[in-house]
């Protein structure tokens, strides 16, 4: 008898479920984080009718963008970390980001509604402040949620080696 009174067979089947439940949670957070970038990108292209309507800070943000997703697979490939990881940590930290920003502006809104309006006005008269706080915490999330360099490469295998002089 383990301790809180549950089994070896029980104990397993909860650390199963758990880890079940983790990943399934993992995964929808994900998802959402792909649809806020897809949703963000279509903000882009609004009126669609061509690359001519870009903005340069959306430029500049997706320069940024696409160089930390590559600095993130490049981090992951040196550290052989699990395809799975390479792929979906991105899109899990932009998800919980926004997943954070939805709900602090929920919370806004049930406190003080007149506010909430304000930001919604705000929003709607001046687009560009807010593609720029987007891009602006989704390239946080990723530079801050990108995994640090663990291996370190040597010039030269001699000097690894130790070799006396």
């Amino acid at each position: 008898m383990l301790a809180y009174g549950c089994s070896g067979k029980n104990s397993q089947k909860m650390f199963v479920i758990k880890k079940i439940g983790k990943k399934s949670l993992d995964l929808a957070v994900s998802l959402f984080g792909l649809f806020a970038i897809i949703d963000l990108y279509m903000s882009v292209f609004e009126y669609g009718v061509s690359i001519s309507e870009i903005s340069i800070h959306e430029i500049i943000f997706s320069c940024i963008f696409f160089k930390l997703l590559l600095r993130h697979y490049r981090v992951c490939r040196d550290n052989e970390i699990a395809k799975y990881e390479l792929i979906f940590r991105p899109f899990k930290l932009i998800g919980y980001v926004y997943l954070f920003s939805v709900s602090a502006f929920i919370v806004v809104m049930f406190y003080d509604f007149n506010w909430a309006y304000e930001i919604l006005l705000i929003n709607y008269i001046s687009d560009n402040l807010s593609q720029i706080i987007l891009f602006g915490l989704v390239i946080l999330s990723i530079y801050v949620g990108t995994y640090k360099i663990l291996h370190a490469k040597a010039e030269d295998k001699n000097d690894t080696l130790g070799a006396e002089a």
